[in-house]
């Protein structure tokens, strides 16, 4: 739901009048806690007991409706028991404001909304940025990086206009929202922002390259599917030529819907493949926790999330009660792995690397490889 809270004088949407935020947040917590212990205040309209299935249990509610309220340093998110058009009635009675509709618009991402589904997409701002970087004349390319690409500080080099580099990764950074396609791409030239050479203007002309001819990707969320919570992870040893750390990348599915995932370089620089997967894993497994967290507060309870990776031996050494010779150089803060693991919060398992689907955030790809893993990721070309 769209809610407009904008009070200044040229407001878009057409407030009748400014109202006080923190008012409102305050009202939409008091209906939250209201709804979860089936007393809601008597302004909202009548709630009823449903059964919402397996980890909600019996609650007070209509169909999930998540309010967000902006203003603030912070951004709240409450679960409020009642649909749409129900929430928009109250809302309209207590606070003087204009609905805006079915959102489509937001922070440069495209939404459409359809019966079998939704899908995001960021083509204006793409199209914006090849006119703004004067790309629009530009050659298409199949993939945004190319493999085997071992480019490296370049200290001999000729320099390039530092701000203009800058703003190009950034605007590219922006653009991962809704492109993870591009986030290892991007992240390798974000590397060398401290002091670009033209050799690494080349590669992000290229990430721009790939985008005039695939203008149109975005990420599809299929209606049902499932709401299984599984993540992938994988780590390149020794893949950063600069300081030979290791790049590592991991992705979350709700179902088979891609909702989370983060390309970065390793902290430490790991002195074997096994340690480089492991500290991937661990990674990882921060994230899960994290999202485990989140959606208990929406009734949802997860054990034994499932992992998967390509390392035997990284899922040996979380599996294993003993702290053994070889694996006494990993780092203890990479070890809460294990311990989540004997908790039976996540569960590692072995996939080949031809099914690994983080493999896009660690290394470069050929063109063939690249378009089977963006279709595994749930992206698609869709104009709309």
């Amino acid at each position: 739901m769209n809610l407009c809270t904008n009070s200044t004088k040229n407001c878009i949407s057409g407030c009748k009048r400014s109202y006080n935020l923190v008012n409102l947040s305050v009202w939409l917590a008091t209906l939250s806690r209201g709804v979860s212990s089936g007393v809601p205040p008597a302004s909202f309209p009548e709630v009823y007991s449903q059964k919402m299935g397996p980890g909600f249990g019996n609650r007070f509610c209509y169909p999930l409706c998540t309010v967000s309220a902006y203003g603030s340093p912070t951004r709240r998110t409450y679960c409020v028991g009642s649909c749409a058009k129900k929430f928009e009635t109250v809302m309209t009675v207590e606070f003087k404001m204009s609905m805006m509709g079915e959102i489509n618009f937001f922070l440069g991402l495209q939404v459409r909304q359809f019966s079998d589904g939704i899908f995001i997409n960021q083509s204006k701002y793409i199209f914006d940025l090849l006119k703004k970087y004067d790309m629009s004349g530009c050659n298409s390319i199949g993939t945004p990086m190319a493999t085997g690409n071992s480019r490296g500080p370049d200290h001999e080099g000729k320099d390039v206009d530092l701000r203009n580099y800058q703003s190009m990764v950034g605007s590219l950074m922006y653009l991962t929202a809704s492109r993870p396609n591009i986030m290892f791409a991007t992240c390798v030239c974000a590397r060398y922002q401290a002091k670009p050479k033209e050799s690494h203007l080349a590669i992000v002309k290229r990430i721009f390259r790939y985008l005039k001819g695939t203008p149109y990707y975005g990420i599809w969320y299929p209606k049902g599917l499932g709401f299984e919570l599984q993540a992938y992870t994988d780590a390149d040893y020794g893949g950063c030529n600069m300081d030979r750390k290791s790049p590592s990348g991991h992705l979350q599915f709700l179902g088979n819907k891609l909702v989370s995932w983060a390309s970065n370089k390793q902290q430490c620089v790991s002195t074997s493949t096994a340690e480089s997967e492991y500290v991937a894993a661990a990674s990882c497994c921060s994230q899960v926790l994290w999202m485990q967290s989140q959606l208990r507060d929406y009734g949802l309870e997860y054990k034994k999330i499932p992992i998967y990776c390509d390392s035997k031996s990284a899922i040996a050494i979380s599996a294993n009660p003993v702290q053994h010779s070889k694996t006494k150089h990993i780092d203890i803060r990479y070890h809460f792995l294990k311990d989540n693991v004997e908790k039976e919060n996540i569960e590692l398992y072995f996939v080949n690397t031809e099914f690994q689907l983080a493999d896009l955030f660690t290394k470069a790809l050929d063109e063939k490889r690249f378009k089977f893993l963006i279709s595994r990721l749930g992206m698609t070309d869709r104009k709309i």
